[in-house]
């Protein structure tokens, strides 16, 4: 699957629904075409969309990981290249691992605390918080540059698997 985006106004997205689990392990592998634009989010979510950690590839060339306020580098990365990814996340801890190709495990905490995982989202272009409840109804005006397009961007996905963690339910 490609997920391309171009436009400043839009995003490409993909989910995947998942068995609902408290402990949990992911597997993907995404090769960017590009390391100077665009961006790919990549999201464990609830039920209810909201994320509990977040990896993405940025526009400089880093693959990151949302870390409480602030992101924290995983790697570097290149286009072309494969980028095989193990997650192990166990919402009752909120910790979680990540292993790039084959790498020591990279222990990191979970931003937001959800009880079971639900899905997994990919997105080309950050969170969008617009329109929001303070958005005036009649607008009135247009956005600046709508007809005109970024470099495009474009992240292969060549596998998912994901699978619930032996006793993951057992606790609850």
């Amino acid at each position: 699957m490609s997920l391309k985006d171009f436009d400043p106004f839009d995003l490409g997205k993909a989910e995947r629904v998942v068995p609902e689990a408290s402990r949990v392990k992911i597997e993907f592998s995404v090769t960017p075409q590009q390391t100077a634009n665009g961006r790919l989010d990549i999201e464990v979510q609830d039920a209810r969309n909201m994320p509990c950690l977040r990896l993405s590839f940025d526009s400089t060339g880093n693959i990151i990981t949302k870390a409480g306020y602030r992101d924290k580098a995983l790697s570097k990365y290149e286009a072309g290249k494969a980028y095989n990814f193990i997650i192990e996340l166990n919402t009752a801890t909120r910790l979680y691992t990540v292993s790039i190709n084959g790498s020591k495990p990279n222990n990191n905490i979970i931003f937001a605390p959800i009880h079971k995982v639900h899905h997994v989202s990919f997105r080309t272009g950050g969170v969008r918080r617009f329109p929001n409840a303070d958005t005036p109804t009649d607008q009135m005006y247009d956005l600046p540059n709508a007809g005109e397009k970024d470099k495009e961007a474009v992240y292969n996905i060549s596998y998912f698997k994901y699978s619930m963690q032996i006793g993951a339910e057992s606790a609850e």
